[in-house]
């Protein structure tokens, strides 16, 4: 009778188990796993680093920051209304061209579909009568024979040619055998018309306008603008226009200057002195008959740095939340740009291994 094995017994007989790994596997599952984040982080970031449309769809409500057009319809509706007294509003129009022509432009080149040999080839025959735009100026001998031919009909046939020459190119013309065709003049491309600078007429630096009207309207702003008595809400907008201040970084700390006057920007935290000055006013004016002329008088012994009363700082602390979170996701957004670096320099090297090993050559240099 055989003994029984005892089910905690070990059976291996003194062998070590390993634990064996299918390396194709894991090396598979790391490239998955690779090629998955590198997609979260191009959806993220863009093909390049640049924030797809989906995070910043509101970016293309607005118009580009830089666009002379714009700032000139901006500056013409606000002369207007310096003078809303002189001209009847209901009867001006602004802001009526279209701002995005270059973006639309870019984005309609992008879309456009790319052109063949083909398509160039009957381009150049259909529309420019088989002529090339370098030939025009390369031989002026081609250029005098073609003008004659403007507006003419091209029939193939010479008219110095003999009358029965002629005859018998008539009759075939006549006949339906050819057709003649209207050759297009040559077209011109006209210049643009350039946009006046308004931005430097309003500064004093320029002083041609083509239009009166407009003229007109840009003389107001420069007036209201340029008068010493200017209030400061008014030098704020006029240097944050005039000086292009809406195309610099964020900064809570520069200073800004118009017409030599220094002009402070008061940043988010400001509020609170300004909440401080408000509650030291009213409570002036609540006890200014219990209290007379405590203007005048010491107050240092009523003034207690620690008071008891608790301080709204709610705005304060919302303020610097912000800022934090705001500093926050552009730490993420750098260290995701470098993920994004490091993941796209490992897929080069991968392609570059797989192509050292398809072409049997380890030492190629592909730069």
């Amino acid at each position: 009778m055989s003994q029984k094995n005892n089910l905690f017994d070990d059976g291996s007989d003194g062998e070590e188990e390993t634990l064996q790994i299918n390396k194709t596997y894991a090396a598979k599952y790391e490239e998955w796993r690779r090629g998955e984040e590198l997609e979260k982080l191009k959806n993220y970031l863009g093909e390049d680093g640049i924030p797809s449309s989906d995070s910043e769809s509101s970016e293309g409500n607005f118009v580009e920051p830089d666009n002379p057009a714009f700032d000139r319809d901006f500056l013409l509706a606000l002369g207007a209304l310096h003078k809303k007294n002189e001209i009847n509003l209901g009867e001006e129009k602004f802001f009526t061209g279209n701002y995005r022509i270059k973006k639309d432009k870019e984005e309609k080149d992008k879309e456009e579909k790319a052109m063949t040999i083909q398509d160039y080839q009957r381009h150049i025959i259909v529309d420019r009568c088989g002529e090339l735009d370098d030939e025009t100026d390369a031989t002026a001998v081609r250029k005098s024979d073609y003008n004659p031919l403007q507006g003419t009909k091209i029939t193939g046939f010479d008219d110095d040619d003999d009358d029965d020459a002629s005859d018998d190119g008539n009759g075939l013309l006549t006949s339906g055998l050819f057709k003649v065709k209207e050759c297009p003049p040559k077209k011109t491309e006209e210049p643009l018309e350039a946009v006046d600078d308004a931005v430097a007429f309003v500064k004093g630096e320029s002083s041609k306008i083509s239009s009166d009207r407009d003229k007109d309207l840009l003389e107001g702003v420069r007036n209201a603008w340029n008068n010493p008595n200017l209030s400061k809400d008014d030098k704020w907008l006029a240097d944050f226009f005039v000086n292009k201040r809406y195309l610099d970084d964020d900064d809570e700390t520069i200073e800004r200057a118009y017409n030599e006057v220094i002009i402070d920007e008061e940043p988010l935290s400001d509020d609170e002195k300004t909440l401080e000055k408000m509650e030291s006013f009213e409570s002036l004016y609540r006890f200014r008959y219990e209290e007379p002329d405590q203007e005048f008088t010491k107050r240092y012994p009523r003034v207690i740095p620690k008071s008891l009363r608790a301080k709204d700082e709610r705005r304060k602390r919302m303020h610097k939340a912000v800022k934090q979170r705001k500093k926050e996701e552009k730490e993420m957004r750098r260290i995701a740009i470098e993920k994004l670096k490091a993941l796209k320099y490992k897929e080069i090297e991968a392609k570059i291994e797989k192509i050292k090993e398809v072409s049997g050559n380890m030492d190629i240099d592909l730069g």
